[in-house]
């Protein structure tokens, strides 16, 4: 049988039934303990059974009377009292918590009221303040910092008193659709078959709803997640307000409201006015957990399942949850986890099992990752990591699926594959849904959560970085290989440039030296540049090593080569030429280091530089001999001062080439 498609005749035999039972007198107040579930669950569905008598009475004379609006509303309260009545009864035994009778990161529901302990003082004082005489308790205001167990005061405290007195709570999580709208439909499932209650006000919609309880019984508006509400467009807003007000300022009205939001957004409801004077005059402030209350919060549940804690843990859970200012959220994880870890057979958690968890800090900054290795496979883990950092970095932290399936495009999760993560951490209860828009489960989540995504940020960074190197040493090696070639093959033609007879043979024998120069410039500049780059301080002397040593391997290689293209295969012969390259190289190797690092500006630093290699050079070619070629000499002529320019030409250009890559980096002279 469901709500308004409920047959005539099912109801009938439904109020027949019903009225056959002992009903309790309406008005009569009951009282829910969390230590009697079997009391509390009888004390609700007395409550909800009287409504849901009343309720098929008044459907039975709206039917008399073929006003089907009438008779619908009124079969919609019959089946919400029933669907309380049922959810209650679905509380959980002993037999039930035995594995676990903590709530994680989940909020407590209707049918976890035997587990919710340490609001009872909170829950009469919200009672008080919306059941009073006084006109100012037909709205009243709940806050409190997310985590403070908001959601779980209404549903688990709140509305098994209401349901048990024979009042009709109605539970609604606010999202940015119309909100008169969404309080009628949390109501009457099927509202667009009721067309007459569909297009009429909030107030005359909750009045008539109202006339199908007992005498003196009210309906309770509970409006959750309320901050939602000021994200709506302005027009949406003001409409509700005006609805409000005419609510309110009904002295005859039976609807009572409760608004629950963050404290940080209470000036919010400023707004309400001139409408609604002092909308938060009567307001709850939802502190954490004191001493006491956290106490009943880790005894009770686990004396539900069986579980007991040995004194020297519960003295140091009290003293790491806070004492006297305790986070429900975290002692909801703390205990979850500890009671988690019991092997089979064992009932008893000590301080032992809390030590080896690593106590308060261990289980909040590894408890992500306790979750996302054990149910879900390696495969998914980062992915996971990535969606609860992306609704981490959202103010408010709440994002549609559309919106967050977009973002996590961005770090290519695609649409399919977001949905099944998203499911996945909501069935392992790390994220939270609120009519299609998803959030952490707790803040207290935010911490592991950032630190997750600034060392994925310190990874991307450090990867940009080495992207960045890779492409300095890519550019380095290029200059210096540009360098070399030039270098060397003007070199080559500066000093043959009197020994051959055939200048078109010049010309081309100069266009093989590029292939040793570039040898030649690539090791050179690319050692330099690193040794720059990474050597520093004390380790500084070794830059002039690096330098050194790549100047004489570079250019002693592109000598040897130089020879060999020149038909030199005598073996003493080449040991001269290889020795004369490693002389010249590292003086244009320790050149180019000064040359870098030098706080000298280039055009000072850079011709005294290339003047001390063409002096190497002049020197050493008597011995190696790698640049004059007797056999192909035409003439008499001196090549020793064109020896004494090659050899400062080719370093020249090659500094040259390293420097144009530095240009725009600040010299170190450190």
């Amino acid at each position: 049988m469901t709500g308004n498609e409920m047959s005539w005749e099912n109801t009938i035999k439904t109020l027949s039934a019903l009225q056959r039972k002992s009903v309790p007198t309406p008005g009569v107040s009951k009282t829910i303990s969390t230590g009697d579930i079997d009391g509390s669950v009888a004390a609700i569905g007395d409550g909800a059974q009287v409504i849901i008598v009343q309720a098929l009475s008044a459907a039975d004379q709206a039917r008399q009377r073929e006003n089907s609006d009438q008779q619908k509303l009124a079969l919609a309260v019959a089946e919400q009292a029933k669907t309380l009545n049922r959810q209650a009864s679905a509380a959980p035994h002993a037999a039930q918590v035995k594995n676990n009778p903590y709530k994680y990161l989940h909020h407590h529901e209707l049918a976890d009221f035997p587990l919710f302990f340490g609001r009872d003082t909170l829950v009469e004082r919200l009672l008080a303040n919306l059941t009073c005489n006084d006109s100012l308790c037909r709205l009243a205001v709940l806050h409190g910092d997310a985590g403070m167990g908001k959601s779980s005061l209404l549903a688990a405290g709140l509305m098994p008193e209401l349901v048990a007195d024979q009042h009709l709570p109605i539970f609604v999580r606010v999202t940015d659709q119309p909100l008169s709208n969404r309080i009628k439909r949390s109501l009457v499932r099927n509202l667009d078959t009721t067309e007459f209650l569909k297009d009429a006000s909030l107030h005359d919609f909750l009045q008539q709803a109202a006339a199908m309880l007992p005498d003196d019984k009210h309906i309770f508006i509970l409006l959750d997640q309320f901050e939602t509400f000021f994200e709506t467009p302005i027009s949406a807003r003001s409409q509700f307000i005006n609805e409000l007000e005419r609510c309110l300022f009904d002295s005859q009205g039976r609807d009572h409201w409760l608004i629950s939001l963050r404290s940080a957004l209470v000036g919010h409801l400023s707004t309400f006015e001139p409408h609604i004077p002092f909308p938060a005059a009567n307001s709850l402030a939802l502190p954490p957990l004191t001493t006491d209350e956290a106490q009943a919060a880790i005894l009770n549940p686990a004396r539900l399942g069986g579980i007991t804690f040995t004194d020297e843990l519960l003295t140091a859970l009290l003293s790491d949850l806070g004492e006297d200012a305790v986070d429900p959220a975290r002692l909801q994880m703390v205990c979850y986890t500890l009671t988690s870890g019991l092997s089979p057979g064992i009932r008893q958690v000590t301080l032992d099992d809390y030590q080896r968890v690593g106590r308060i800090s261990g289980i909040l900054r590894d408890h992500l990752k306790l979750v996302l290795t054990y149910n879900l496979p390696a495969e998914d883990r980062s992915d996971a990591w990535q969606t609860l950092a992306t609704i981490a970095e959202v103010p408010g932290g709440s994002l549609t699926v559309t919106e967050l399936v977009e973002r996590l495009k961005t770090y290519g999760i695609g649409p399919a594959r977001s949905g099944e993560l998203i499911k996945k951490l909501e069935n392992n209860w790390l994220v939270r849904s609120n009519e299609q828009k998803y959030y952490l489960a707790s803040e207290s989540l935010l911490t592991p959560v950032k630190e997750w995504s600034q060392q994925r940020a310190a990874l991307v960074q450090a990867r940009a970085e080495g992207l960045r190197q890779l492409e300095r040493v890519r550019s380095s090696a290029l200059r210096g290989m540009l360098g070399g070639m030039f270098g060397f093959s003007l070199a080559y033609l500066l000093v043959l440039s009197t020994q051959f007879f055939d200048r078109s043979l010049l010309l081309w024998s100069a266009a093989y030296r590029t292939l040793p120069g570039a040898l030649a410039g690539l090791l050179l500049v690319l050692f330099v540049d690193v040794a720059l780059a990474s050597y520093h301080g004390p380790h500084r002397r070794l830059r002039w090593l690096t330098g050194g040593l790549a100047g004489a391997t570079g250019f002693s290689l592109a000598l040897l080569l130089h020879a060999l293209l020149n038909s030199i295969n005598q073996p003493l012969a080449l040991v001269r030429i290889g020795l004369e390259g490693v002389v010249w190289g590292a003086a244009a190797g320790l050149s180019t280091v000064w040359v870098l690092s030098s706080n000298l500006p280039i055009w000072k630093s850079l011709p005294l530089a290339a003047a001390i290699c063409g002096l190497v050079l002049w020197l050493t070619e008597p011995i190696g001999q790698a640049f004059i070629r007797p056999r192909l000499q035409a003439g008499e002529g001196q090549v020793g001062w064109l020896v004494l320019a090659a050899g400062a030409l080719m370093p020249a250009l090659i500094v040259f080439a390293a420097a144009l890559g530095r240009s725009i980096e600040p010299k170190d002279g450190n």
